[in-house]
């Protein structure tokens, strides 16, 4: 009895787990990228030359889309490319 008792609880669990965990993986992402915007903005600022975030594509996951953004971004010198900064996702979103 008290076996299907825990295993009932178990399988109720279990995707509430997940969602909380895929939940964090986001907001992580959402903060690394408002840190990210904030950092480049400040570093443009600094060096008096436009910069932008890239999308990164070297990632198994990524889709053919030009709106995904699931590896990661880099931060570059809009002008000459030059990568400043990269911030790559471990895990597809």
């Amino acid at each position: 009895m008290c076996l299907a008792v825990l295993a009932v609880i178990t399988s109720v669990a279990i995707p509430s787990w997940q969602h909380l965990q895929e939940r964090s993986r986001v907001e992580a992402a959402r903060d690394q990228l408002m840190n990210d915007l904030q950092t480049a903005r400040v570093r443009a600022i600094q060096r008096g030359e436009a910069l932008q975030l890239a999308r990164l594509r070297d990632c198994a996951w990524v889709a053919s889309t030009e709106n995904d953004w699931s590896c990661g971004w880099q931060l570059v010198v809009k002008t000459n490319q030059v990568v400043l900064h990269t911030s790559q996702l471990p895990t597809p979103l």
